[in-house]
């Protein structure tokens, strides 16, 4: 009876722990779901939330490419760390002086009005060593050209250089603006 007794306590108790190893198989695989979920939530987060750089979403169009299983659990290897000493040097590159504007230069098509600014100084004995031009678009109602300001500059026996002044204009800094707005308007002032 006692034998009997034993090999049924014996058997209660492999079923116990066959139905405790059970449990503890299910337990882990919630918990690997669990975590898997925590991740797609994340990513999800990061695709909504996130800064623009970030909500790349990768589209399958391209039939060819192979995909990487990030899905599966895979163990992380960790890497070796070598140290390693690096020198190198580094040379700095010598900032440019901006020449001229940078601005695209007017249509060679529109037509040009020349004005020539002499300096206000006598220039009769000084020699002539080049021009400034300045261009800038100007125009009379219904029609559009270029006014070219030429300054000669000159150079005296005494080596002081001269060129007229720019015409004062309304706003030095701010290009005119009265075009756009006289070709948006014109069209419907019936005129």
């Amino acid at each position: 009876m006692a034998d009997q007794d034993s090999s049924t306590q014996i058997l209660a108790l492999q079923q116990e722990n066959a139905l405790l190893k059970q449990e503890l198989a299910d337990k882990q695989q919630l918990l690997e779901q669990v975590e898997s979920l925590k991740a797609e939530l994340s990513e999800l987060k990061r695709l909504i939330y996130g800064s623009k750089r970030e909500r790349f979403i990768p589209s399958d169009t391209n039939s060819k490419q192979l995909t990487l299983p990030l899905d599966e659990n895979v163990p992380a290897e960790t890497p070796t760390k070598v140290k390693q000493t690096i020198s190198y040097q580094r040379a700095t590159a010598v900032e440019k002086q901006p020449q001229g504007s940078s601005r695209q230069p007017l249509p060679a098509h529109l037509p040009r009005k020349e004005v020539v600014l002499e300096p206000e100084v006598d220039t009769t004995h000084m020699r002539k060593i080049g021009e400034e031009i300045t261009e800038e678009l100007d125009m009379t109602p219904a029609k559009v050209f270029v006014r070219r300001y030429i300054r000669p500059r000159y150079v005296s026996k005494e080596e002081e250089f001269y060129i007229a002044n720019l015409p004062a204009r309304p706003i030095e800094i701010v290009p005119r603006r009265r075009y756009p707005r006289t070709w948006i308007i014109s069209p419907y002032s019936g005129g």
